[in-house]
């Protein structure tokens, strides 16, 4: 099953794939990896228009676990240029024996963070 929300970035931002040093919303850093033109144009994006596509939250419900498992950058980006909320599709798995594609949401896992009270309303 698949929502789409709007939730705050301050509480996605917890929920992100990678943990890097991100003091003081240093997008350079977050980004680490991405081509700092591509990431100059999508934060010059993201400050005009907002967030286009959104990202994917995917909750674990068999292991009460959470994780963006698409647009960490976007996610980054959001939060460098202080944008209040994000457009989120929540995907939810139950089981991970009945997932077509269980190798991929198997690695995702080992990043995924404990469901805390601050999202739960949400999902």
């Amino acid at each position: 099953m698949i929502i789409t929300k709007t939730l705050p970035t301050s509480i996605l931002w917890k929920y992100k794939e990678f943990d890097r040093n991100t003091e003081g919303h240093n997008i350079e850093s977050a980004c680490m990896g991405f081509r700092i033109t591509s990431l100059e144009n999508l934060s010059s994006d993201i400050s005009k228009n907002g967030i286009k596509k959104p990202l994917t939250l995917t909750v674990f419900r068999n292991i009460n676990k959470v994780l963006v498992t698409d647009g960490n950058h976007r996610l980054a980006v959001a939060s460098g240029v202080n944008l209040q909320d994000c457009p989120v599709n929540i995907e939810f798995f139950e089981d991970l024996t009945d997932l077509n594609y269980k190798h991929y949401i198997e690695s995702k896992i080992v990043n995924a963070k404990l469901i805390e009270s601050d999202i739960k309303s949400y999902l």
